[in-house]
């Protein structure tokens, strides 16, 4: 019995020893199987526009959908009709709408060619949110008020349509929904992953950006560093069936496992929040680095 006890215990380990522990957090929108739970959010329309297969979401894109309307509903339609070819998981109006079309485990068509930390196609671990707002406007002739113009110059762009506070007042919501939820390290704008290509969601939503990071993520977890450490050497592996992956994702297609004493090379620390780059013989690949010493 012991025999099988111990034969048991080195094959059911290694499915729970790349999942980073969670914090807890306390918020007043709530996610059930994926989709936020609350009288508030519309998630009858939904995008067929996903990936097969689930991902674990560890950071947050905000994106502008450079369009008009005030409820949202005109973009949430259409990013739920295949012909867009695009979807992101939650659409937020001007007038503080939300609508879900694509849960959270859901890979979503939001970020395009992307990079994150030296990661490609962040969309295999991320969570996407539209905000409605037509984004830069020299030049476009749309009849925004004054009021409601941001000036800012950025990818020579100098005037941009600010967010209405009740819009951000809802994607506060439902980003902290997120992040009580999942594990989440760093909420960025489509800009950051795709320079150059993308300029969403702009100077306008920066404020509003980095006091989301302040609130969600500055205190109860820390800030991402803003290079990846480099470091050559080796460590060992303290844990049976620790899952060597071909990306820094628990979903990730794994390459091999590794047990208990190993020894790998250390190509890059930290490369992503929580996972180190590996190479065990002739594989490389990235694992959870709370299990290496």
């Amino acid at each position: 019995m012991n025999c099988l006890s111990a034969l048991m215990n080195r094959f059911t380990k290694p499915h729970q020893i790349d999942t980073p522990p969670q914090n807890e957090y306390i918020e007043s929108m709530k996610i059930k199987n994926h989709l936020l739970d609350d009288p508030k959010v519309d998630t009858s329309l939904q995008s067929p526009n996903v990936s097969k297969g689930t991902i674990k979401p560890e950071i947050i894109v905000l994106h502008y959908t450079a369009s008009g309307g005030e409820d949202g509903k005109g973009d949430a339609t259409y990013l739920s009709r295949a012909s867009s070819r695009a979807s992101a998981h939650v659409v937020a109006g001007r007038n503080g709408s939300l609508d879900q079309i694509v849960p959270f485990n859901k890979r979503a068509w939001h970020a395009g060619k992307s990079e994150y930390k030296g990661v490609n196609d962040v969309n295999d671990f991320s969570i996407g949110i539209e905000i409605d707002n037509w984004g830069w406007l020299d030049g476009r002739g749309l009849n925004v008020p004054e009021d409601q113009i941001h000036h800012e110059t950025r990818n020579g762009k100098k005037t941009w349509e600010k967010y209405k506070p009740e819009q951000l007042e809802a994607v506060d919501e439902v980003i902290g929904a997120i992040v009580a939820k999942y594990d989440i390290v760093d909420i960025v704008g489509h800009e950051d992953i795709a320079p150059g290509r993308k300029q969403d969601p702009g100077p306008a939503l920066d404020e509003f950006t980095a006091k989301m990071k302040e609130k969600y993520l500055g205190k109860a977890k820390p800030a991402p560093k803003t290079e990846a450490p480099s470091k050559e050497g080796t460590k060992k592996v303290t844990g049976d069936g620790l899952r060597l992956r071909v990306r820094p994702n628990r979903h990730a297609t794994i390459l091999t496992h590794l047990y208990k004493g190993y020894e790998v090379k250390v190509l890059q620390e930290n490369v992503f929040p929580g996972w180190d780059k590996v190479q065990y013989k002739n594989k490389v690949g990235y694992v959870a680095n709370q299990y290496l010493t």
